[in-house]
């Protein structure tokens, strides 16, 4: 927040100045005073089109570049960093979008899951499963409605109770 202020309390003392002397400093002479300057929107585009072609310059194409542009070298250096930084945070953000959004689909899938299981029926008998039955006893219930099925073929008139 300081160096915002700062920034604007010399912007405002030069247009006092410039006010007061009568003299018109034009945009470009003005960011040649300011070490903090934005990239103008052909600087950017320039420095895009190379990032996009090699996003990790030799020193060598870092300086011509910077002669291109007429940047520093640091200034350049620092810009392609920043970029790095940026699309990996970018790549990183997007990343994790899609992950939780797999996540909540497998939750929704697991609780419909869940839920199913919890209401399967079997099919011999027409009992429900009861929730905790482990898979032993699955086994024997549907082995026990298979033995009352076989006993009630073999014995077709007798009148058999369900449970």
């Amino acid at each position: 927040m300081e160096f915002q202020e700062a920034r604007v309390q010399r912007d405002l003392a030069m247009e006092f100045q410039e006010a007061r002397d009568g003299i018109q400093i034009n945009e470009k002479e003005r960011n040649i005073r300011n070490p903090y300057r934005r990239r103008t929107p052909e600087e950017l585009q320039q420095l895009e089109a190379f990032y996009n072609q090699n996003p990790h310059p030799s020193d060598e194409e870092r300086t011509a570049l910077s002669e291109q542009l007429g940047l520093g070298s640091l200034q350049v250096k620092f810009w392609f960093q920043n970029r790095r930084r940026q699309r990996k945070k970018e790549s990183e953000t997007k990343l994790n979008e899609t992950l939780r959004y797999e996540n909540l689909e497998l939750k929704i899938e697991n609780s419909r899951l869940k839920k199913k299981l919890s209401s399967v029926e079997c099919y011999n008998c027409d009992m429900p499963f009861l929730e905790g039955t482990d898979a032993d006893g699955a086994k024997l219930m549907v082995e026990n409605a298979l033995l009352k099925e076989k006993i009630k073929n073999m014995f077709p008139g007798v009148k058999h109770s369900h449970h």
